[in-house]
């Protein structure tokens, strides 16, 4: 009899699981887009990665008007690219995809909006709106009044000076202070701020005889922003 020897091979794992990042502002009308690979499922050698991007709601099965880009995996699991709208597209929708041996996965779908020429209309982190007649200043209905330094990502907040905001994982926004070091707050929340150079909760009280105040619950102790501040002009940063 004749004996043939057949080979099955048998992938275990699954299609690989990942997050959509939310798009942030630039400068200079571009935005970051990206994802964050979380499990690669089989090998993360094997995986391929990238995000679809569109001027209206992607669907997966109508890719017609959905670029496609193809991009690499940072040691850190992320990836991304910087992007600039067309002329006329009133918002970019971007859904991060990867993909191994198992199949193509997708992360959630996220939507930004921008004008005619590719500028935000609103600040995706804070859903600030551009304040009238001032130009770079903002405001949001939760984080309050501040000025945003384009080319270099930092803000002058009207309270709590100059910040470097930074997209968090989950939800609400971290905040870097060189007097302070990382803080995490969201809408609902502030002015309750979480420190972690302390692990504790700050609150911003207000000015009180031209002293800026927060109140640390875990040291139990003020906090005067004022000392140890840099020099806080729109022109600093």
């Amino acid at each position: 009899p004749h004996q043939k020897v057949i080979e099955v091979r048998i992938l275990e794992g699954f299609v690989p699981i990942l997050d959509t990042l939310i798009p942030s502002y630039q400068g200079n009308g571009k935005y970051f887009l990206g994802g964050l690979l979380m499990d690669p499922g089989i090998r993360r050698e094997s995986v391929s990665v990238g995000v679809l991007i569109s001027g209206t709601p992607i669907v997966r099965g109508k890719m017609d008007r959905v670029q496609e880009r193809s991009l690499s995996l940072t040691s850190g699991n992320s990836f991304g690219m910087e992007y600039a709208p067309e002329a006329g597209m009133g918002s970019i929708y971007v859904m991060a995809y990867a993909q191994n041996e198992k199949g193509r996965s997708y992360g959630l779908m996220e939507r930004v909006e921008v004008d005619g020429y590719g500028s935000r209309v609103s600040d995706y982190l804070t859903s600030a709106k551009p304040t009238k007649n001032a130009p770079g200043w903002w405001t949001s209905d939760w984080f309050g009044t501040y000025y945003l330094a384009e080319a270099s990502g930092w803000i002058l907040h009207m309270d709590l000076g100059w910040l470097y905001p930074s997209i968090s994982a989950s939800e609400g926004i971290w905040i870097w202070k060189e007097s302070l070091g990382w803080l995490w707050t969201k809408s609902g929340l502030y002015p309750f701020i979480y420190s972690t150079y302390s692990g504790g909760w700050l609150y911003f009280y207000g000015e009180l005889d031209q002293r800026r105040l927060l109140y640390d619950y875990k040291r139990k102790k003020w906090i005067k922003l004022d000392e140890r501040m840099v020099n806080e002009n729109t022109g600093t940063r």
